[in-house]
């Protein structure tokens, strides 16, 4: 089980900051999981995902793992076009390397969500118990 911290904005000072990863639930695909789970603050290890049933937690588990690998081959794909850009005799331009640095850095944050999302369905699958209790919980 994963534990899932508040989401947070990322931090934009300064010319080239980068978003405050590895806080990797800054992003708007943690908003929106929260959100489809009602949860509101609770956030321990996705606790909306309790209120469903194996079933839909085993769907759950499979579709979030096959996004998960979605998002590492677009940052394989990026990290080979910034190799390209990089290794180019042309002068790269410092904003355009700099918005990508980001979007792998996203990336690599939203592989890591999609990750917790689906081995904490799994727990929910396979804790019939835990997931009745925080569900329980949750309705109070």
């Amino acid at each position: 089980m994963h534990v899932v911290p508040p989401c947070e904005a990322p931090a934009q000072t300064g010319r080239f900051a980068l978003p405050a990863f590895p806080s990797w639930n800054a992003t708007p695909l943690a908003g929106v999981l929260q959100l489809m789970q009602d949860t509101r603050d609770f956030t321990l290890a996705d606790a909306g995902l309790a209120r469903f049933s194996s079933d839909r937690l085993a769907q759950l588990q499979q579709l979030a793992s096959q996004e998960a690998g979605v998002c590492l081959d677009r940052v394989d794909v990026l990290s080979g076009l910034l190799e390209e850009t990089l290794g180019s005799t042309e002068p790269a331009d410092t904003a355009l390397l700099l918005q990508t640095v980001q979007q792998l850095r996203r990336g690599l944050a939203d592989h890591r969500r999609w990750l917790a999302f689906a081995d904490n369905a799994g727990y929910y699958g396979d804790s019939p118990e835990a997931r009745v209790r925080i569900a329980r919980t949750l309705r109070t």
